[in-house]
């Protein structure tokens, strides 16, 4: 077993992989409820010493951490990348008009395209708990297609278009109907182009079948290497010299494990002060 260490929801604190496992065979129902299968499977060690293309989409600074310095998480922080990493498993479909899970390799920096049509069309996948379609695209996702595009067209391929595909891991929008009327939820159907209830008639505001498909513009050749340059020599020095790279503070600030180790990141997550002197 890999030597990955994890926060014990049991309230043990940080254990080994292979301690995580040896509980759960011997408990057989376990406290923190995961099984032994589940957590042989989320906890796989996956060292990620190159870099990858959402190292450059994501903060710099937590990406220097988490390759020099990776703290030990919450099992069930894993979870979702894992229910990800499992649909992206279910379509891999290869054939003549399309190839899945393509492998890429520039300039020093690796990644994976979901899906690339004979044509030149690029997809990739996402899985989210909730689907929001006048917040789409989500964050740094229309940069990291158009990263994986830069990629493809420098090893020969041809891109003609960029699109996010969208999963909705709770599933289609459900209506129960509108006040002082009561019925089974029902799914929407669309109806002279509008997605309703079939039984009562209401649209229900960012109403959706389960899914997204978003078109995502191309950004001009010159000013995607500009920046797929730009962010890969920030990190590459910084992981070479061993100095963290300059912190970015945002909204994934609430998710970071290394928090503490970043004043800038710590002011903004907090909303006072002026994080760019901090």
């Amino acid at each position: 077993m890999n030597d990955l260490q994890v926060k014990c929801l049991a309230g043990k604190g940080v254990v080994t992989a292979q301690e995580c496992l040896d509980c759960s065979l011997r408990a057989g129902h376990p406290e923190c409820e995961y099984d032994y299968g589940l957590l042989a499977a989320l906890l796989k060690n996956e060292p990620r010493p190159e870099i990858h293309v959402t190292d450059l989409t994501d903060c710099l600074r937590r990406a220097w951490y988490a390759k020099k310095e990776p703290r030990p998480g919450w099992v069930h922080d894993r979870l979702a990348a894992y229910i990800g990493t499992l649909f992206h498993s279910s379509v891999e479909i290869t054939n003549d008009a399309t190839s899945s899970e393509v492998p890429l390799s520039y300039g020093g920096v690796v990644g994976t395209a979901d899906r690339v049509y004979a044509n030149g069309r690029v997809v990739d996948y996402k899985t989210t708990k909730y689907i929001y379609l006048d917040r789409l695209p989500y964050g740094s996702h229309s940069l990291q297609i158009n990263l994986y595009a830069h990629m493809l067209r420098k090893m020969g391929h041809k891109v003609t278009s960029l699109a996010i595909q969208y999963i909705a891991t709770t599933g289609p929008t459900t209506c129960t109907g509108r006040k002082g009327m009561k019925h089974a939820a029902m799914t929407l159907e669309r109806v002279n182009g509008v997605l309703m209830c079939p039984h009562c008639g209401s649209v229900p505001r960012n109403g959706h079948q389960g899914v997204a498909l978003v078109e995502v513009p191309m950004m001009p050749e010159y000013q995607i290497e500009a920046v797929f340059n730009e962010r890969r020599d920030a990190l590459q020095k910084a992981l070479e010299s061993g100095e963290p790279p300059e912190a970015e503070p945002s909204w994934l600030c609430a998710y970071c494990r290394v928090i503490d180790r970043c004043s800038k990141g710590e002011i903004y997550l907090n909303g006072y002060g002026d994080y760019e002197n901090g």
